[in-house]
């Protein structure tokens, strides 16, 4: 005698793929946010350590600090690029180097006269047309959003004792003055996720 089988019903099977609908719309947005945010302080950390470990290799090869480095405002191709041709590029592993006004369309700004260092790892560094100790980096390429504090990040350099010059402000200060000026988001984006020990937290006043 045979037994009888029991087996979802279709309505049961249409209810079941409805609530896992839900649940993955509710948190596969959240987990590709989480996943951005520590990509972006990922990328962000090494490149930090790349830079440093250059300028202090190059003070090292060439006996001098690098603030009597001479330092050159960009007013032509051989200016933009003198401290970076003369002091960095040795160190830093790269596929080409662009130069031109139009150099930031690629990654999303638009300013005076720059060059910019496609780096191996698919990062782009650049530096300002106005000042040559202002660099850039941009952490995804070419790819977008091509916006401040989302992808684009800036920073000055500073000494020896302090490369990277570091926001001596509290982070919540950073935080508000964030909030009332998108202008100079590309440097409080950094700074705001270097101080919180390359971490992007949830009150980060940029969305990734």
């Amino acid at each position: 005698m045979l037994k009888n089988k029991k087996s979802f019903t279709l309505a049961e099977v249409l209810i079941t793929l409805v609530v896992i609908g839900i649940i993955a719309a509710i948190t596969v947005p959240t987990i590709m946010a989480n996943h951005k945010k520590t990509e972006t302080a990922a990328k962000l950390k090494k490149f930090y350590s790349t830079f440093v470990n250059a300028v202090k290799l190059a003070e090292i090869e060439h006996g001098i600090p690098n603030e009597s480095w001479e330092w050159k405002r960009c007013s032509d191709k051989e200016s933009c690029m003198y401290v970076f041709n003369n002091y960095l590029a040795n160190h830093f592993s790269y596929s080409k180097i662009t130069y031109g006004s139009d150099v930031y369309s690629t990654i999303g700004f638009v300013e005076e006269p720059v060059f910019a260092v496609y780096l191996n790892d698919g990062t782009i560094m650049s530096c300002s047309g106005s000042e040559s100790n202002i660099f850039y980096i941009d952490v995804n390429g070419e790819k977008g959003p091509n916006q401040a504090g989302r992808d684009i990040f800036g920073f000055y350099i500073g000494s020896s004792t302090e490369i990277v010059i570091e926001d001596s402000r509290d982070r919540y200060e950073i935080i508000a003055s964030a909030k009332n000026s998108t202008l100079d988001a590309v440097f409080k984006g950094f700074q705001l996720i270097m101080k919180d020990g390359w971490e992007i937290k949830d009150d980060y006043p940029y969305r990734l």
